[in-house]
């Protein structure tokens, strides 16, 4: 099923089982926002959220304010740039909006007890997890993989599901918190020439990739990077 909804949609909406909000316009405020998204897995299922943002939206939203008492204007253009920085961060949204609402992310004891993940995993294809480690390695066409050395010293190759989001290029050296999937994975020869060629490997190097590898993989669909290393 799909609910198109107007902004009542934050109070009008009570469906346990929601899995995907898409906003198509930016909302008016954090506030506005939170309570719409908050819609998104009650039932303790896995939640998506999605927002369209371009700064088009944000003009449409001052061009209606602007017919409002001065005292009125203010408070919502405060609001509004709110939600533009949030739109606009390149730091984890996450963080944003919980230092926004006067809370702050901490690392979970989950991850501190799930340092060695891969230990864990026997008889599953896979271990739904959080873990800590620091980023030794980043692609540098465009940040849609790193490499990180969890806390037991186990080096992982980590991708991002669904390429919905990226890393910083510059992002090695730092410490990290990652959440999603812990998995074995028999790395092809033509991927290992592939990511060996995003590091800047040469022709030679590339042609002494000649057999398949297994590796530790990661898939985040979620990543905090630290401000400092």
């Amino acid at each position: 099923d799909v609910v198109v909804a107007t902004i009542a949609f934050g109070m009008g909406i009570d469906k346990p089982d929601v899995r995907f909000v898409i906003h198509h316009d930016i909302p008016k405020s954090i506030e506005s926002y939170y309570q719409e998204t908050g819609r998104a897995g009650r039932d303790g299922g896995e939640g998506h959220c999605l927002a369209y943002y371009s700064y088009k939206d944000i003009e449409k939203l001052e061009k209606f304010m602007s017919g409002k008492p001065v005292a009125e204007q203010e408070i919502g253009l405060a609001l509004l740039n709110e939600m533009v920085a949030y739109a606009e961060t390149s730091v984890s949204r996450r963080k944003f909006i919980l230092h926004y609402f006067g809370e702050e992310f901490a690392i979970s004891d989950q991850a501190s007890k799930t340092a060695a993940p891969y230990d864990q995993i026997v008889g599953k294809d896979s271990l739904q997890t959080q873990v800590v480690g620091e980023i030794k390695e980043v692609c540098q066409a465009k940040g849609c993989w790193m490499k990180v050395q969890l806390e037991s010293n186990e080096e992982v190759f980590v991708r991002f599901k669904d390429y919905g989001f990226f890393v910083p290029k510059d992002a090695a050296g730092k410490r990290v918190v990652m959440n999603g999937a812990a998995f074995f994975e028999e790395m092809s020869v033509e991927d290992q020439r592939h990511y060996a060629e995003d590091e800047g490997a040469s022709e030679d190097e590339l042609a002494l990739i000649t057999s398949p590898k297994k590796t530790l993989r990661f898939e985040a669909d979620g990543v905090l990077i630290e401000s400092q290393p």
